[in-house]
């Protein structure tokens, strides 16, 4: 995993918190590899973490982290303990965990969907633009289309 350098770390992140909190984020940060490269991005009060455009953030407190996700759908789960609409089809979804336990089969599902979300985006975008360079005239197309492996 690469980290990209804007003048904060991942580890300053992590300075001051419970070790715990770093075996947590570690845990997710493999969950999230499994389904294509992730590159953390350190800001000044989160983690980002990006495949070709951010899919999730990480704020880490003393003994806890949240996640959020991004999401084209809301996520009716009683772990979610915030969740904010930004557009028509994105949601925002926070997840406090406190232990590896909470690093689950649900929590890699939604991973694994907002990794696919944000792929299918990234290629939407190309595909009307290249369309949009051969025709004049704008097409979309539908997400099931362009969703092939999620």
């Amino acid at each position: 995993m690469a980290t990209a350098n804007s003048g904060f770390t991942v580890k300053s992140h992590f300075d001051g918190k419970d070790p715990a909190v770093r075996k947590i984020y570690d845990r997710v940060l493999k969950a999230a590899g499994k389904f294509g490269p992730v590159v953390e991005e350190p800001k000044k009060t989160s983690i980002h973490l990006v495949n070709k455009t951010a899919f999730a953030g990480v704020a880490t407190r003393k003994s806890a982290m949240i996640l959020t996700i991004k999401s084209d759908r809301k996520i009716p789960s009683p772990r979610i303990h915030k969740s904010e609409q930004t557009s028509t089809r994105r949601f925002h979804h926070e997840v406090k965990i406190t232990s590896l336990a909470e690093v689950n089969s649900e929590l890699v599902t939604w991973l694994k969907k907002c990794l696919c979300v944000e792929r299918i985006d990234v290629r939407q975008t190309s595909v009307c633009r290249s369309r949009q360079a051969k025709d004049s005239r704008p097409r979309f197309t539908r997400l099931r289309e362009l969703e092939p492996e999620c």
